[in-house]
């Protein structure tokens, strides 16, 4: 059998999934309001998908598997855009909720005060 040609760059992805998850996460936590959390979510939310779909391209271009790259590139993208539309940061107590109505465009009220958030 072949040796995997990707196996040397797994811990990478793993290093720095866990880097960039956890500075993700306290960056976003010392943020002072709501605004400016909702924000740095978004856009770590962002970094966070290119990362992870830039990883999964490169190994499917080692693996040999090019027709497999444009359906993760547009899943990272439908990801990336439910993770910005569906989390909410809630300006009464600042805490996160998400909404997990999907596609509706009924209200959705805050999980920890029962402030309106959408």
């Amino acid at each position: 059998m072949k040796p995997d040609p990707a196996a040397q760059y797994f811990p990478f992805y793993c290093a720095g999934c866990a880097i960039l998850a956890l500075s993700s996460w306290l960056w976003v936590r010392s943020r002072p309001t709501p605004q400016e959390k909702k924000l740095w979510s978004d856009r770590t939310s962002i970094i966070g998908d290119v990362f992870v779909v830039g990883f999964m391209c490169f190994f499917l271009v080692l693996w040999r598997q090019y027709i497999a790259v444009p359906i993760f590139i547009a899943f990272g993208v439908f990801i990336a855009y439910l993770n910005i539309r569906n989390m909410f940061y809630c300006d009464s107590c600042g805490k996160r909720s998400t909404s997990s109505y999907g596609w509706s465009t009924r209200s959705f009220h805050c999980l920890h005060c029962g402030h309106k958030l959408r």
